[in-house]
């Protein structure tokens, strides 16, 4: 099989271009969604009273999925890679075809 160098760094630069694409459309979300949010300062200081009053005992847990984010995200961006490279070959082919 050989591999087209050109398509395939396309398909990373486009790649790449979507991943940042997302996280800034994430950052945007993040600064809306906090200039948005006007805490209620009064309904939350006499919450507070009862974590001045009464000690909870038990464990906590952290969440086990954690590790599992990095792995994911890589495979993810991988399989887009992928999944644009194979589109540009058949596009390629399908165009040569027509030839």
């Amino acid at each position: 099989m050989i591999i087209n160098k050109r398509i395939m760094i396309e398909s990373i630069i486009v790649s790449i271009l979507i991943f940042v694409f997302s996280v800034w459309i994430k950052i945007i979300q993040g600064a809306i969604n906090t200039q948005k949010h006007v805490p209620d300062l009064i309904d939350s200081y006499s919450s507070a009273n009862y974590l001045q009053e009464q000690v909870s005992f038990g464990v906590v847990y952290s969440n086990g999925y954690n590790w599992a984010i990095i792995p994911l995200g890589i495979a993810i961006f991988i399989s887009l890679i992928l999944l644009y490279y194979g589109i540009r070959v058949m596009i390629n082919r399908w165009i040569k075809k027509e030839k």
